[in-house]
């Protein structure tokens, strides 16, 4: 399996594997169609395939969280315990991680909210968000170790609330709105279920819980992220 591996020591074996056996399953339906099988044969077959590609998928999703989406967020652990406070007390969260891109002020794509200008802390975070707060229904913008605004409006997606309209509330769509116009990391505190998720590059990635994001940050942020610095494309 050493062949599948990347200069910087990356292995990439098993989309291989899936390749492979996605390949193999292709020639056996076009055999299927070469020798005249019933059509049934020939469905099943092709949906097999698009089983195995979306499996590759979700694989190749959870690889680019986290190796490109988790090491930026790990720099920011007050953010990452606000988040897990915030999550256990159901108390909804919106907040962007200010990346290349401006996202405050003339120059920046959200709407209103408060110049806060104040150093990122935990603290400070759960109560601009506690309820009742007037800021709390807004989203936060972070910069590096400074909360730069609260109460601010962003973009809404329109591509998610067609495909997902059921499903996605006023929270996750300004994340993903956000997230698909400029280079920012959002989190995002669901308040009706207290689940954490982030967008990024216009991509929901859901947090089984928010002890597990705590621990998966805490682990990738001791790794060195020098050879993951490329860009990360959603698929």
């Amino acid at each position: 399996m050493d062949d599948y591996k990347t200069g910087n020591g990356e292995d990439y074996s098993r989309f291989y594997q899936v390749i492979e056996k996605a390949q193999e399953m292709l020639t056996d339906v076009s055999e299927a169609v070469r020798t005249g099988r019933g059509c049934n044969e020939i469905f099943t077959g092709f949906a097999g395939v698009r089983d195995v590609i979306n499996d590759m998928e979700g694989e190749l999703l959870a690889l680019q969280l986290e190796r490109c989406l988790m090491p930026q967020i790990g720099k920011n652990q007050e953010i990452i315990n606000a988040a897990t406070v915030l999550a256990t007390k159901r108390h909804g969260a919106l907040i962007a991680i200010e990346r290349n891109q401006v996202l405050a002020g003339p120059e920046g794509v959200s709407i209103g909210g408060t110049a806060v200008d104040a150093k990122l802390s935990a603290m400070l975070l759960e109560s601009i968000f506690y309820p009742g707060n007037p800021l709390h229904d807004g989203g936060v913008i972070v910069n590096q170790d400074k909360i730069i605004a609260a109460g601010c409006i962003f973009p809404l997606s329109e591509k998610h609330w067609t495909e997902d309209r059921k499903t996605l509330g006023t929270r996750h769509r300004a994340a993903l709105g956000l997230s698909e116009v400029t280079d920012a990391l959002v989190l995002i505190v669901s308040e009706e279920t207290g689940r954490i998720s982030l967008a990024a590059e216009g991509q929901l990635y859901m947090v089984s819980s928010a002890c597990d994001l705590h621990h998966r940050i805490f682990d990738l942020s001791r790794v060195d992220t020098a050879n993951h610095s490329s860009p990360c494309y959603p698929t």
